[in-house]
């Protein structure tokens, strides 16, 4: 699966985890996985592991993409960041706007993980000059794509006018 540059071992877990650890492994990784991602557009995702309680999987984002504003009914999702930067924008169940910065550079304000809590409405997008951003989200309990609801722009806009601007450039129409 991967080629002699990239640094990658396989160790045997019951859920065959791939540890990766590079950069160069992580994109040889992502064009290996991007064949069961679940989009051609916008953000390539992945899942990687499902039981009973939770669910997990591997996002890339690449300029000029980002994730749409959604949101998932019956559960808590974990974002985390291995390499780049990327915005995360979260409009809680009061109605307030939150965006956080997810990367590693923790002195200048990052997070590595954010938690977005069951309800809330959440887009994200990579960052101005990032090549790439690769991560992970963990659900749980384990999502379900009938408690998933893509955002519609104009409704969006009506509940929450003083977010305009995000939701223009962040939703699909």
């Amino acid at each position: 699966m991967f080629n002699g540059r990239a640094e990658a071992e396989r160790r045997p877990r019951r859920d065959d985890t791939v540890v990766v650890r590079s950069s160069t492994a992580c994109l040889v990784y992502c064009s290996h996985v991007t064949i069961g991602m679940t989009t051609r557009k916008g953000v390539k995702f992945v899942e990687t592991h499902r039981d009973a309680h939770r669910t997990s999987g591997h996002w890339l984002m690449l300029p000029g993409t980002f994730s749409a504003f959604h949101r998932v009914l019956n559960n808590e999702e974990l974002w985390y960041i291995h390499h780049g930067k990327i915005t995360l924008h979260m409009i809680d169940t009061t109605g307030t706007l939150r965006s956080c910065r997810l990367g590693v550079d923790i002195p200048a304000g990052e997070s590595p993980v954010v938690a977005v809590p069951n309800g809330c409405w959440q887009a994200a997008e990579i960052d101005a000059g990032v090549p790439y951003a690769f991560g992970s989200v963990v659900c749980a309990p384990a999502f379900c794509f009938e408690r998933f609801e893509l955002g519609r722009r104009i409704s969006l806009i009506k509940e929450f006018p003083r977010y305009t601007d995000v939701i223009r450039r962040l939703t699909l129409g």
